[in-house]
């Protein structure tokens, strides 16, 4: 009966201590995940930092234009100037990211916040973000670099509509609101096209 413990004993004691060693080579396999996230790149360029000296001081004449007409539709418009960095951040997985920064930048926050509850008691809320641009080029350039970013964010409810030397950037932080702000892009298009 002793040599049946004993050997039940060993047994366990052998299982025990292969199972740890086991356990150990499995653990250091693992791959670890950085805290430090790497930077990618969407394409050649999109991951960069960019200054411009171009320096916004007043709203265009299309975006007071939007403001009005949001009005007429029950939105409170507020504005302020900001003077700090501005990203746009993909992240492509917990080690990745695509950031775009428009370093020292000066530009005008709009937000529109609805006054009177749709569906009983949702306020919808949005913001237009309005940056200026050196030339028609840069521009350009940034407008094909933030679109690609903003593009592939899970959880971005928003879009870029150019307007002059100015990128508008219309979005809003609620999934729910999205549809809202997509159903008036025609009409801050047409505004921004025709003035009206």
């Amino acid at each position: 009966m002793k040599t049946i413990s004993t050997l039940a004993i060993l047994t366990l004691v052998v299982l025990l201590v292969f199972g740890c060693t086991n356990l150990q080579q499995q653990s250091a396999q693992k791959p670890r995940i950085s805290v430090q996230p790497d930077y990618e790149q969407l394409e050649e360029n999109v991951n960069e930092e960019f200054r411009q000296s171009c320096r916004i001081e007043t709203p265009s004449e299309n975006v007071l234009a939007i403001g009005e007409f949001l009005k007429s539709n029950d939105y409170k418009h507020t504005s302020k100037i900001e003077n700090k960095d501005f990203s746009f951040t993909y992240w492509k997985s917990l080690k990745s990211k695509v950031s775009l920064t428009y370093l020292d930048c000066r530009y005008i926050e709009h937000s529109f916040n609805k006054v009177k509850p749709i569906n009983g008691n949702y306020y919808p809320s949005f913001r237009i973000v309005e940056f200026c641009f050196d030339s028609k080029g840069e521009l350009d350039k940034h407008h094909k670099n933030i679109t690609l970013i903003i593009n592939q964010q899970e959880k971005n409810y928003g879009y870029l509509m150019k307007d002059d030397n100015r990128i508008l950037y219309v979005q809003t932080g609620v999934n729910m609101f999205g549809f809202i702000i997509n159903n008036f892009k025609e009409k801050f298009e047409k505004i921004i096209r025709n003035g009206d």
